[in-house]
């Protein structure tokens, strides 16, 4: 009897010495500060919810012993409200290095159909030594720490002989969009096949080109090592700003891509549009970016108008070339061509293409000649204008050494009692000043009659100013010069009105005059 009391009381102490201890929240983690919504009695939150609504409190977990602990963290209950409202926690198992801190972060998150009120959940935490290095009860392997390294921050993360990782845990850059689960029980190991002794993220500051109508819309994180395998493979949850993302991008085609040293591969994408995370299960480990395609822009036509239509000279000699000019302006969104057609008297006389960029104009010239008298109608995509080809006028020599040239009659075509000018151009061709008189007579008649008094060798602009009020054409002669311009139209009437008022106060004074006599006789 005393041999199996004493055998009884061998088997606990040893199952007390073998078994892993359970350190609570107070000796091993401690809770060392909680922000966010609600309000925190000790373990029991309290949180005031509405429909469709979600509040959060994040708690900092201190690992005040020297030991790394598996961390457990639960939340009782997780629903009420019949299902309507629900408490989720970011992480719930994971293993903490002795001396550092993590954040866990509680969700509540209301349906439609939750009732308004005040909710209590109640938080426990619990942590546990792992097993020592060689143990695991015969047959296991050895369980050994592996470092990790995010963005600088360093940690470890227990794993067995075989790659079996043992306890759950967080990886991802503090304050980065990217972040993986690597639960218990998954199978990690290097590029030789060994178990992985090292697990890193650090942001990838020179990435390789995105492919081809993509952007990389945050950092890319090259994770390591490269080659690293996991079985059964991660979930990545990469969170994005909608604010950062190019103008016209669909959330919902975002992806997550890994680079395999020669190109960019998607993955198999899931895009959260309300929570802005994109998840997509990875195997292996190498550079990752989250890709956003470019929108396609749809550009505006290019739209054309011209304008400024020029004839010069608006009158020549037989063969004597006419420049006629055009404004080409595009103010469409795009670059684009416009063929413009030349047409004189309404035949078409050439064209010329001509490329305009948004925005911008362009100026077209043609230049043409014609060996027949008379006046040609130009056209250019309804612009219109005309020049004349009159007879050739010889250089006049005039007494004293004066040369005329240069006779100008603007406009050609006027309204009755439009104004016409009428230019010459007077040379003294002597070296000595002089006084040189010019007639202008209009169908014979002399109209007008100046004098150009110039300097040697000079040469002066003298200018007439004529109006007509009945329609014809009127023939100019000046010093041997001659030319015509044509009144088109009905005289428009003249109301003279002076005329017609002082008609009418005579008729009133005469009409009163009369009245005042006749009653006079009558009184009388």
């Amino acid at each position: 009897m005393k041999r199996i009391i004493g055998t009884i009381l061998t088997l606990v102490t040893l199952s007390f010495l073998l078994a892993p201890s359970v350190v609570s929240a107070a000796t091993g983690i401690e809770v060392v500060s909680r922000s966010g919504d609600g309000v925190w009695t000790d373990d029991t939150w309290q949180v005031q919810m509405f429909p469709g609504g979600g509040k959060a409190t994040t708690l900092r977990l201190y690992n005040s012993s020297s030991s790394s602990l598996a961390v457990e963290v639960t939340v009782s209950p997780s629903s009420l409200d019949n299902g309507n409202l629900t408490f989720e926690l970011d992480k719930s198992s994971f293993t903490m290095p002795g001396k550092s801190s993590a954040d866990v972060t509680l969700n509540a998150r209301a349906s439609g159909s939750t009732t308004p009120g005040t909710y209590t959940t109640e938080l426990e935490i619990k942590s546990e030594l792992p097993p020592p290095a060689g143990g695991g009860g015969g047959g296991g392997g050895g369980q050994f720490l592996s470092d990790t390294n995010y963005c600088g921050a360093l940690g470890k993360f227990w794993i067995d002989s075989t790659g079996k990782v043992i306890y759950t845990f967080t990886a991802g850059c503090l304050g980065g969009p990217l972040t993986t689960t690597v639960n218990k029980g998954t199978i990690a190991l290097g590029a030789d096949g060994k178990p992985l002794k090292l697990l890193s993220i650090e942001e990838d500051v020179d990435p390789p080109d995105p492919p081809g109508g993509t952007n990389i819309i945050t950092i890319p994180y090259a994770l390591g090592p490269a080659g690293a395998t996991f079985d059964p493979p991660l979930t990545f949850t990469w969170t994005y700003d909608p604010d950062e993302l190019p103008e016209g991008v669909d959330e919902g085609s975002l992806v997550i891509a890994f680079y395999d040293g020669e190109k960019w591969v998607e993955l198999d994408c899931v895009v959260d549009t309300e929570e802005k995370t994109i998840t997509a299960e990875v195997s292996h480990f190498t550079t990752f970016a989250a890709l956003a395609p470019i929108p396609e822009v749809e550009e505006e036509p290019a739209v054309f108008s011209l304008s400024n239509l020029t004839i010069q000279p608006a009158e020549v000699q037989p063969e004597e070339a006419v420049t006629i000019s055009v404004y080409v302006a595009n103010t469409g969104g795009s670059e684009g061509s416009y063929t413009v057609l030349l047409n004189i008297n309404g035949a078409v006389e050439t064209s010329k293409e001509v490329m305009v960029n948004a925005g911008f104009s362009k100026e077209v010239t043609f230049t043409t000649t014609r060996d027949m008298l008379g006046t040609y109608t130009v056209t250019v995509d309804g612009l219109s204008g005309s020049f004349t080809v009159a007879p050739a006028i010889p250089v006049v020599p005039v007494p004293g050494g004066f040369l005329v040239t240069n006779l100008s009659i603007t406009p050609l075509e006027v309204q009755p009692k439009e104004t016409v000018t009428i230019t010459v151009s007077v040379t003294n061709t002597f070296d000595t000043w002089g006084i040189y008189s010019l007639v202008l007579n209009i169908n014979g008649v002399k109209e007008a009659e100046t004098q150009a008094e110039l300097d040697a060798g000079s040469t002066k602009d003298i200018t007439f100013s004529v109006m007509r009020e009945d329609p014809g054409t009127y023939t100019v002669f000046i010093n041997g010069l001659s030319g015509s311009f044509t009144v088109i139209g009905p005289a428009k009437p003249i109301v003279r009105w002076p005329l017609i008022g002082g008609i009418i106060a005579t008729v009133v004074v005469i009409v009163v005059t009369l009245f005042l006599l006749v009653r006079r006789r009558r009184s009388s």
